[in-house]
């Protein structure tokens, strides 16, 4: 008789395979279902007995494997590749600053120090608020928080893309705002690789952003 583990394993792979067998497009949140019940899958696969016939199997000290794939490292996840929570406030700070300069000594923003492609789409929000920019820098660390998690619901991304239509953003001015992410990333000393993962992941999110007239 299967295990009760066994038994969850079989149900969460059933519902993964479900779910990607899906052809087509898939949206994120129908790519989160599946991610999840293969973590669960992952979580509810048996460990081998310590000892099978009097040898020993397992001292539970080996590395940690990945099930699925049976690569000798667990992967991490981007969050976690980045350093974790206290990565991005650090981060979002930098990004901003090579944005749009340094505050000068009142704490108000110098638009003349700012990149000259990027400001026009920033000064709306800068001008709403008293704090504007520390709230602009609060929303994108809460973004690339739940993002680089992979916790980013629908409700979330059309909230992003209604707050930014009205900006008729062109590609090349997200093409601008990658390229300081790339220079903080590199200042911040991420890996390579990592960066390429960030910005990967930003590519995904351009459509939220970006305004096309073809």
């Amino acid at each position: 008789m299967p295990s009760q583990s066994g038994s969850s394993a079989g149900y969460h792979l059933g519902r993964a395979l479900a779910v990607l067998e899906g052809r087509g497009w898939m949206s994120p949140r129908r790519r989160r279902k599946a991610l999840h019940h293969v973590s669960q899958l992952r979580n509810t696969v048996l460990s081998p007995p310590a000892h099978v016939n009097g040898a020993k199997v397992s001292d539970g000290n080996e590395e940690p494997r990945d099930l699925l794939t049976g690569a000798g490292d667990v992967q991490l996840s981007l969050f976690q590749e980045l350093g974790g929570e206290g990565t991005f406030p650090v981060f979002c700070n930098k990004l901003y600053a090579s944005v749009l300069g340094p505050i000068d000594a009142q704490g108000q923003t110098q638009p003349s120090l700012a990149d000259r492609v990027l400001w026009p789409y920033f000064a709306p929000f800068l001008s709403r608020k008293g704090d504007g920019r520390a709230h602009l820098e609060r929303k994108l660390t809460q973004v690339l928080v739940l993002a680089t998690k992979g916790e980013v619901t629908d409700s979330d991304f059309k909230r992003l893309r209604e707050a930014h239509r009205h900006l008729n953003i062109p590609d090349h001015v997200f093409d601008q705002l990658l390229y300081h992410v790339k220079l903080v990333l590199s200042d911040l000393g991420v890996k390579p690789v990592v960066q390429d993962k960030v910005t990967d992941l930003l590519e995904s999110i351009r459509p939220l952003f970006v305004v096309r007239t073809i």
